[in-house]
Formats: structure tokens, sequence, C-alpha cells
């Protein structure tokens, strides 16, 4: 089995992050729209894909490229730019500390380890 890390934008990513220009756009993956917490991605693959369209269809007062951009970086950007911050403390320092305790410690919490990377496991298969 191999594992492929979805990337997925940093938290200083973001201001200079364009969604799309011209006569492109960038969708779900393709645009970084991953939660780096829980690499979920298909929400926001879908929700941008929504976003598209009424970009594409209803012709605002501005390019659809325009409005797009506008749409994501209002609804999608700043869940992922908090996810993102959040992200600093959970895969660093004391946070790492805590997790391997507890999971030494607690029956429970290994049980829900084993769910999660189980579950993970079988996606990427």
């Amino acid at each position: 089995m191999v594992l492929v890390a979805i990337p997925s934008l940093r938290v200083e990513d973001f201001p200079d992050e364009r969604a799309a220009s011209g006569r492109w756009m960038l969708l779900g993956d393709a645009g970084g729209l991953v939660d780096p917490l829980t690499r979920e991605g298909i929400f926001f693959a879908l929700r941008s894909a929504q976003l598209a369209v009424d970009a594409l269809t209803r012709r605002h007062h501005t390019d659809p490229a325009t409005q797009y951009h506008a749409a994501i970086a209002q609804e999608i950007y700043p869940e992922l730019q908090m996810a993102a911050r959040l992200k600093r403390g959970f895969f660093h320092g004391p946070f790492t500390r805590l997790l391997i305790d507890a999971l030494e410690r607690s029956a429970p919490v290994r049980g829900l380890m084993r769910d999660l990377v189980g579950a993970i496991s079988r996606i990427t298969r």
C-alpha cells in the first residue's frame, strides 16, 4: 500500500492564493481545498463545483473567474485557514504527547484511533 499525501493550503498561502483567473478555475483538490486536519476534501470539491457553476451560469456583474474566486475566498477559505492554524498545534508540541498518553492509558481512545486509522486504510486501498 502506498500512502499519498493530499496537499492542503498553509496559513501563509491564503493571502496570495488565486482560485481562478481569466478562463480557468481550480476546484476541489486542484485548488488545495482540502481540510489540513482531517484531509477531507469531498465537501469542498462539491461546494466549489456549485460555486463555479453559479459563477458561470448567473454571470453576476463581474466575470465568472472573479465571482468564483470571491465566493471561495468568502465561504471556503476562512474555514480552511482556521483548520490550518489549528493543525500547527495538533501535530507538534504538547498535543502529540497528550495523544500518546491518552492512547497508552485509555482503551476507548485506542478503539477510536483504531477505527479512524482503519477507515483511512480501507479508503486508500
